[in-house]
């Protein structure tokens, strides 16, 4: 089969942004006239100290997810782990419980006579609760629940550094020298691409400044314009902190990318490999960052649990909404796979432009884009969708197919150029494609399918928007007993639940995919 037309590729990068371009229309028409009164709004002088909190916010998050997951990255890839394939799979168990519940964790081990007023009794008043609401613990949420994607990139990155270039330098230069001077130079495109995506999603975040009590950017406009069910003027209102994060993410991506960002080394004979068995240092660093970000939110759970008969209750009152959230991550994550598929497969030729401004989609807040299908949904073709889980499938996918795409071609970039010119000589375009370039484009797709399955399972400012009449999405369950309901036990049963379907569903998505590679 021929490369996908240039005019179709085209009409699916519009569709893409067409969000963003309606928001634009809706900011500047106002009341049947063109107008920029609504963006003057987001020029007062009031509204500055506040955008400069949010960013310095995002940036220590950005850091301190950096300093977590690096160093824990590091410690497992350049040492002889035993079982090291389930603990980089438990490493990332940490991405599929909601940013927002971990405020509900810090909120249990803040009780007066907690664990953290037992370790800081002279912080807090006898009989007081640790006063947790702060910028400061708003930063150590972000960072904490954020750094599995550092990880995850950094532990990529270490995995496709060819072995004999590491060789060749220790022959003249000591460990530290080739770590410092070889090893991290070649991470520095992970660590962009990483940077990017967590500086973005920090600075988008809403649910837990808002429960912290602090006023970040995100919860000024959503506190100022969401009643107003005017998403122009909210866009127009968002217009600076959608700068800051777009301009973020396409500097470090389009950094990455330029300096040769991969998943995979499959162009090296032989890639890094570590050869020293793991000591108690490289434990320490890895186990306490996992039990620091992973095992101490997962003993909160269960503890707030309880016993078994809160798990079988929840379980039997929520199981659809559980089976349902799962079906919907996954259908996103296929759809958004499909998507980078037609905009990439197959490869662009070498040299070529890629499409860094599809990274625009990721800087716009989720609920905006859901204000923005619901006026497209409520009318036309679409309506049918309007009130159905089809609507929530579409969000998840326009919202995070650019991680996709990222994926798929950092994958890509690192397959040979070879392989990719003897498939047009296969005879037959649907076994070309079945054969051949579909199994060498899988791995990408199962990267990219996984990483959205697992962040559209934790979306909740669009699923809030779009979930249809009469039906309650899991997440947007587990928000309202964040903050309606005094007691955590079904709160802690239905966040294991998810955790749980959304593993499964990611496993049974890369199963699908890898029926490609047969």
């Amino acid at each position: 089969m021929r490369r996908l037309p240039t005019l179709f590729r085209g009409c699916l990068q519009v569709s893409l942004l067409s969000p963003l371009a309606y928001l634009a229309w809706l900011s500047i028409r106002r009341d049947g006239t063109f107008s920029l009164e609504a963006y003057s709004r987001s020029l007062e002088p009031g509204v500055w100290p506040v955008l400069a909190r949010t960013i310095a916010i995002g940036s220590a998050s950005t850091f301190l997810a950096l300093a977590l997951g690096g160093p824990a990255a590091w410690a497992l890839e350049r040492r002889c782990f035993p079982l090291k394939p389930f603990l980089r799979t438990a490493a990332l168990f940490s991405l599929v419980l909601p940013p927002f519940f971990h405020v509900a964790v810090w909120e249990y081990l803040a009780l007066p006579g907690g664990v953290l007023t037992k370790l800081f009794p002279w912080a807090v008043a006898p009989g007081r609760p640790f006063p947790i609401r702060s910028a400061f613990f708003t930063t150590l949420v972000l960072g904490t629940s954020f750094s599995p994607v550092f990880f995850f990139f950094i532990s990529q990155g270490l995995r496709t550094i060819p072995r004999e270039l590491v060789d060749a330098a220790r022959v003249s230069r000591g460990p530290g020298v080739v770590a410092w001077r070889i090893i991290v130079p070649l991470l520095l495109p992970a660590i962009a691409a990483a940077s990017g995506m967590v500086f973005t999603f920090s600075l988008l975040a809403y649910e837990v400044p808002r429960l912290l009590d602090v006023t970040s950017y995100s919860v000024l406009v959503q506190v100022s314009y969401g009643a107003q069910d005017d998403p122009g003027l909210a866009f127009a209102a968002l217009l600076p902190l959608f700068l800051t994060g777009a301009m973020v993410l396409l500097a470090f991506e389009s950094w990455a990318s330029r300096r040769g960002f991969a998943l995979s080394g499959r162009e090296a004979r032989e890639t890094l490999v570590a050869t020293e068995r793991a000591g108690l240092l490289p434990w320490c660093v890895f186990g306490g960052w996992w039990a620091f970000s992973t095992a101490l939110p997962i003993w909160v759970l269960c503890v707030l649990a309880g016993r078994r008969s809160v798990f079988a209750n929840a379980w039997l009152t929520d199981w659809e909404k559980v089976l349902w959230g799962v079906c919907v991550s996954s259908l996103s994550a296929l759809l958004a796979v499909a998507v980078a598929a037609a905009l990439l497969l197959p490869p662009l030729a070498q040299g070529r432009r890629r499409f860094a401004h599809l990274w625009l989609p990721l800087a716009l807040p989720g609920s905006l884009l859901g204000f923005t299908l619901i006026r497209w949904f409520q009318i036309g073709p679409f309506y049918a969708l309007y009130n159905s889980p089809a609507v929530l499938v579409v969000a998840g996918a326009m919202r995070f197919f650019p991680v996709a795409v990222l994926a798929l071609e950092a994958h890509l970039r690192s397959s040979p150029r070879d392989e990719w010119s003897a498939a047009k000589l296969a005879p037959g375009r649907a076994r070309r494609w079945l054969r051949i370039r579909l199994p060498l484009a899988a791995p990408g797709l199962e990267a990219g399918s996984v990483a959205v399955a697992l962040l559209c399972a934790c979306e909740l400012p669009a699923t809030l928007l779009l979930a249809p009449p009469g039906s309650e999405p899991v997440i947007v369950r587990i928000y309202n007993l964040v903050h309606y309901t005094p007691e955590r036990n079904v709160l802690a049963a239905l966040c294991l639940f998810q955790a749980l379907g959304t593993i499964l569903g990611a496993v049974c998505l890369v199963t699908v995919l890898k029926i490609f590679r047969r």
